[in-house]
């Protein structure tokens, strides 16, 4: 019977080999991970382009409100077209 000092020397190169091989899966993965996240990321448009260009902000908004989504993308379609409304409301004459 071998005691376990006598395995670990055949072994301990399969364990550098295992160290190593998880490390570069790691970093693959890591790198690949981030370049996902970042092609998700869009600048989201200000509130003064959605109001010079309404058929995009009209997408965006029906877009935010059915998913419920509350981005600063979202936000900027909700207040462009609430400044388009107020620009183009009726004011009341009270006299």
């Amino acid at each position: 019977m071998r005691s376990m000092s006598s395995n670990l020397p055949h072994r301990f190169p399969i364990l550098i080999i295992e160290r190593a091989s998880m490390k570069t899966s790691l970093c693959i993965f890591s790198v690949i991970w981030g370049a996902f996240c970042l092609t998700g990321c869009d600048n989201p448009k200000s509130t003064q382009w959605y109001k010079a260009h309404p058929d995009e902000m009209n997408q965006r908004y029906q877009a935010c409100e059915s998913s419920g989504e509350d981005s600063q993308d979202c936000k900027n379609a909700r207040a462009a077209r609430f400044e388009l409304r107020q620009e183009k409301a009726k004011v009341p004459n009270l006299n």
